[in-house]
């Protein structure tokens, strides 16, 4: 499920492996798209180009060009390309680079680059270290990307997927894997929230780490005649394998340690960020929360809870299929689309105790009208 960026409407992948457009503002399914003949599992789309692009789960891609319909919302208007990856490994994550016409599928064992054209380009492959990485849109330069990995991020041309810097993270990831990595602005700076979760175990939140991304500025890549080297190593004309020793080019030292390690105890599922840096989660209880990550606290944890969502609605899934737009909660729940409109409207303020990494607290809770 991904939200267009003017907000007026939803596409959604289902399992009957069609694409659907669903009004942001009532709720209900406009119409059809198009269908694959698997359950759709991935979305991406390109909002200059008009482009959305899906996976299903036998990795089949279909990117088609969108147009807008005189009886409101979007159409399917032409297939650009319809293909498969073949790599034996599902595809986990795509990043779309609008700029470069280009786009990363991921799996655990390979990252393969492709053009809008339905063409790869080039594959990097990980078989001595599988694992999930996390691929982000660079927030400064369109024509780079961020490859978090581990405790590492290195950053990337889109032209040639040259390597032109490595960033080291100082964060323990032991037992644990990466789960969502979002990007965005608060107060004119730009931050990254990492969400990790138990390594191959449940997808329930484990850790959030904050990082000022400033570390990933364009003005810290070295020049370019000194990462030429380390970004062209091959092994073979068809696989590239990141280089274990890339110079590194800065150090990033994670933001509120202790207050994110006390949230983060009370997160089951990261739901999105809103405006000015505010995380909306679900808590382990299936309350809709908030923080203001910009206004935790010191010495105890502030957030809000907003509302109750029934258990059922998620049971027998394992992954949690949910937006926000402006006040409203978005969920995918039984191959439809349920808005909670206003969602973040009403609040109750709860206050937890920072004591450490591990430690729980105790809770205060305070009724109030929402902001």
């Amino acid at each position: 499920m991904i939200l267009h960026p003017k907000g007026e409407n939803v596409f959604c992948g289902k399992d009957d492996g069609s694409v659907s457009l669903y009004d942001l503002k009532t709720g209900a399914q406009v119409r059809r798209l198009y269908s694959h003949k698997s359950l759709v599992r991935i979305l991406a789309c390109w909002p200059q180009s008009d482009i959305v692009l899906s996976v299903d789960v036998s990795n089949g891609i279909f990117a088609w060009n969108l147009k807008k319909s005189q009886k409101g919302g979007w159409v399917a208007e032409k297939i650009l390309f319809q293909s498969r990856l073949d790599c034996g490994k599902s595809i986990i994550q795509v990043l779309p680079g609008e700029a470069a016409g280009k786009f990363v599928l991921s799996t655990r064992e390979s990252d393969h680059l492709w053009n809008i054209d339905g063409q790869q380009e080039d594959v990097r492959t990980y078989s001595n270290r599988p694992g999930i990485r996390k691929w982000i849109q660079h927030q400064q330069s369109p024509h780079h990307m961020i490859c978090i990995e581990g405790a590492a991020a290195r950053i990337y041309a889109w032209s040639d997927w040259s390597e032109v810097a490595s960033v080291a993270l100082t964060i323990n990831i032991t037992g644990l894997q990466l789960k969502s990595v979002a990007l965005y602005m608060s107060d004119h700076r730009w931050r990254v929230l990492l969400e990790l979760s138990e390594l191959d175990g449940s997808a329930n939140t484990r850790g959030l780490h904050l990082l000022d991304a400033a570390s990933f500025s364009i003005g810290n890549i070295p020049a370019k005649e000194a990462v030429s080297e380390a970004a062209n190593v091959r092994k073979d004309p068809d696989t590239i394998s990141i280089r274990e020793e890339a110079a590194v080019a800065a150090v990033s030292i994670p933001l509120l340690g202790l207050q994110l390690a006390t949230l983060a105890n009370r997160v089951a599922h990261v739901v999105g960020l809103g405006d000015a840096g505010k995380l909306v989660f679900l808590d382990t209880h299936s309350w809709v929360c908030s923080a203001d990550l910009e206004g935790l606290g010191n010495t105890s944890v502030s957030y809000s809870k907003h509302f109750f969502v029934p258990y059922d609605w998620f049971s027998g899934t394992r992954d949690v299929i949910c937006a926000i737009a402006q006040r409203d909660v978005l969920f995918a729940r039984n191959d439809d689309v349920a808005i909670v409109k206003g969602g973040l409207n009403y609040e109750e303020k709860v206050d937890a105790e920072v004591e450490g990494a591990e430690t729980k607290g105790d809770e205060g809770v305070a009724c109030g009208p929402g902001r």
